[in-house]
């Protein structure tokens, strides 16, 4: 994830990204794997969940940093510290596209089953059983559950047109 950078840039933009108030909080359920690189489960030794979570945004993260826009964050004067909004977005964005690279399904993300049952995009609205099933709706009102374990190599992220266009979008030849 940061073979670009020296040893000393990543430690010194490792500690910067665990100053924000978001991350910082969620620290104590996981540990910096040196060997995988990256953050992982303290209960497994994961990179899953939580961990992957944050591998995203430090992703995001590392990506600003490396366009020398580091996210500057905003004191409001009281227990909150939040990077502003367009940060946020930048973030949001960089885990989206974490997501779709490494098939890391969410709630909140929009997907397409790859075999033609359905060419309705389906958003992930909510959880049907906590981190095992999705409860899905399509534009056109139809709700159903999909099994997570069973999404990779099944299921993919729709792109931000099939997003809009509320379809796929591919041409099948």
């Amino acid at each position: 994830m940061f073979a670009q950078e020296s040893v000393m840039g990543i430690k010194e933009l490792k500690a910067e990204f665990e100053k924000l108030k978001c991350i910082e909080e969620k620290l104590e359920y996981l540990n910096f794997d040196e060997h995988l690189d990256c953050y992982v489960e303290k209960s497994n030794g994961m990179p899953v969940g939580l961990a992957a979570w944050v591998n995203g945004a430090f992703y995001g993260f590392e990506q600003a940093a490396t366009a020398q826009a580091v996210p500057k964050v905003i004191d409001f004067g009281n227990e909150f510290n939040r990077p502003n909004k367009y940060e946020v977005n930048k973030i949001n964005n960089a885990l989206l596209e974490y997501r779709r690279q490494h098939n890391i399904f969410e709630v909140g993300d929009s997907v397409l089953p790859i075999s033609n049952y359905s060419d309705q995009v389906h958003f992930l609205a909510d959880w049907y059983i906590e981190n095992l099933d999705f409860r899905y709706t399509t534009n056109s009102g139809s709700w159903g559950i999909i099994v997570k374990s069973l999404m990779d190599g099944a299921w993919r992220h729709a792109t931000n047109e099939e997003i809009k266009a509320g379809k796929r979008l591919e041409v099948n030849q």
